[in-house]
């Protein structure tokens, strides 16, 4: 689910208010129409937070129609397209908006989500090593889901240093995150799992085993002894570190 606080805290220049202007631009089309959009936006806003999300995409949508170039417009209607499964109009959404501001933070940030829901993996590393090319200081309080999600693309990729670097400089960021300290001590663990068997000592393939098998319901009060590795019935260590990775992932999605 994509980040609310990045599209709640996007900065841009206020709509046009009526009280901001003379009598000269209400009488424009194009300041009239801004200004209606920005009601269908508040409007939308409103709908999202009672639960309305369809009607609050509607909203949205014509927020967009009469104010096309609006990036917070384009966000929030791709935003909760992505949460409810439309991807392909969220996908749109960011594209649209890319062609506006393509170095935007936000918009790469939310592209690089939906990407990675789609196994476009080198392209939402793409997007968060540009947020990143400048630093982490401009992004404020909004850094730590960035190195996260970094950190989780390259756990995904393999990449175990760099998911190391990623989730420590996350969890300086906020040391409070279960989930950031679980990976942090996690990660030594998946770059083991993926080493030949043979690297592995008997001792930590008997225990990896048992804890897989702990997590497939296998370990009964029957006196029954789990055998080694692979003798549970998993044929690769890859298939017991995906085993052992469900507790932080569900992890996450209880923090999320």
């Amino acid at each position: 689910m994509p980040d609310e606080s990045w599209i709640t805290n996007h900065a841009e220049d206020p709509a046009p208010r009526i009280d901001d202007a003379g009598l000269a631009p209400l009488l424009s089309p194009l300041f009239h129409s801004r200004v209606v959009a920005d009601q269908h936006y508040q409007r939308g806003l409103d709908q999202e937070s009672r639960g309305q999300w369809d009607r609050a995409l509607a909203s949205f949508r014509t927020a967009c129609a009469l104010h096309p170039e609006r990036i917070l417009y384009l966000l929030a209607r791709g935003r909760i397209c992505q949460t409810h499964d439309l991807d392909p109009e969220a996908a749109d959404c960011y594209e649209h908006a890319r062609r506006i501001a393509p170095r935007d933070p936000v918009v790469l940030f939310n592209q690089a989500e939906l990407w990675a829901r789609h196994g476009r993996l080198s392209m939402a590393v793409q997007n968060l090593e540009e947020i990143l090319s400048d630093g982490s200081r401009h992004l404020a309080g909004r850094a730590m889901p960035v190195h996260r999600l970094r950190g989780d693309l390259a756990l995904r990729t393999g990449d175990y240093s760099r998911a190391d670097e990623a989730f420590r400089t996350a969890l300086a960021l906020v040391p409070e995150d279960a989930y950031l300290r679980a990976m942090v001590e996690s990660v030594p663990r998946f770059a083991e799992f993926n080493r030949d068997a043979e690297d592995i000592s008997p001792a930590k393939r008997v225990a990896y085993s048992q804890a897989g098998a702990m997590l497939f319901g296998l370990l009964d009060d029957d006196g029954v002894t789990i055998p080694d590795y692979p003798g549970i019935g998993l044929e690769t260590l890859d298939e017991v570190a995906s085993v052992i990775a469900r507790p932080a992932r569900t992890l996450r999605l209880l923090g999320s």
